[in-house]
């Protein structure tokens, strides 16, 4: 978090990287993504290339968090110099499997016709739009997936380096412009204090960043936001008589619905 008005513009340089990073690779995932003709073959090649597109990027979002620890550090007023701990690179294993996973696991789920008859023509028409459905599922969650491995690049080396950092009191997280219910929640809480033990949560196709925490009490004004509508949605929540389990699902779900306008 930031103390000063350029702590602040710092925060928000950061998080437009991120994102522009995270372009980036989505529009280089997608060039190699059309390659994949539905066979295990063409996977494969693509694969072995979307797994140095993910080192790519997400040693390039580890380099620009770095960067920006280093600067917000100094701007806040911290003394002396600490060199922040670059996430570590990423296997070509869990990428691959990953993408493996993703892609040609589930489109081999889809159920192939059994009959050898006069309709086995419109069966494999159908077969043919089942796949290619298949295809376009796989390519969104195979592109989240590369979005997640990327940017916890930048992610992990500002958690780590508040972690090791002796004038680091924690980390909190700034979203993306159009945040989810899930991740609204998550930055509502404000800073996560170096002495917890709680990870950066992201989920596919996440947008949110890390951000340093050198003083404690000190909500950016984005956090400050969502705080403001997590409280008015479990205070509509509470009067229409959502949060009788008490359990935080009824939390999460109050405040998708406020988001959705239901308590207006």
């Amino acid at each position: 978090m930031a103390t000063t008005a350029a702590g602040e513009q710092l925060v928000e340089r950061h998080r437009q990287a991120q994102l522009q990073i995270r372009a980036q690779a989505l529009r280089d995932y997608l060039t190699l993504w059309r390659g994949w003709q539905g066979d295990d073959d063409s996977f494969l090649q693509i694969a072995s290339a979307v797994v140095l597109l993910v080192q790519l990027y997400r040693g390039m979002s580890s380099a620009v968090a770095a960067d920006f620890y280093e600067l917000l550090r100094r701007e806040e007023g911290v003394r002396g110099t600490f060199p922040p701990r670059l996430a570590p690179e990423i296997g070509r294993e869990q990428v691959a499997g990953t993408l493996w996973l993703l892609g040609p696991e589930k489109v081999r789920r889809v159920p192939r016709p059994l009959r050898d008859d006069d309709a086995i023509g419109r069966e494999l028409d159908a077969l043919t739009e089942a796949v290619r459905a298949a295809m376009d599922t796989a390519f969104v969650d195979t592109s989240g997936a590369v979005t997640k491995m990327v940017l916890d690049g930048g992610r992990e080396t500002i958690v780590e380096s508040t972690k090791a950092d002796p004038a680091a009191v924690g980390w909190a997280r700034t979203t993306d412009g159009d945040p989810c219910a899930f991740c609204v929640m998550l930055a509502s809480r404000g800073a996560v204090y170096k002495e917890d033990t709680v990870g950066f949560q992201a989920h596919a196709h996440c947008g949110c960043s890390a951000t340093p925490v050198f003083h404690r009490d000190d909500p950016l004004p984005q956090n400050r936001q969502w705080l403001d509508e997590y409280n008015a949605a479990t205070r509509a929540a509470r009067a229409a008589g959502d949060l009788r389990r008490g359990t935080s699902n009824d939390l999460l779900n109050a405040l998708r619905r406020y988001r959705a306008g239901a308590y207006s």
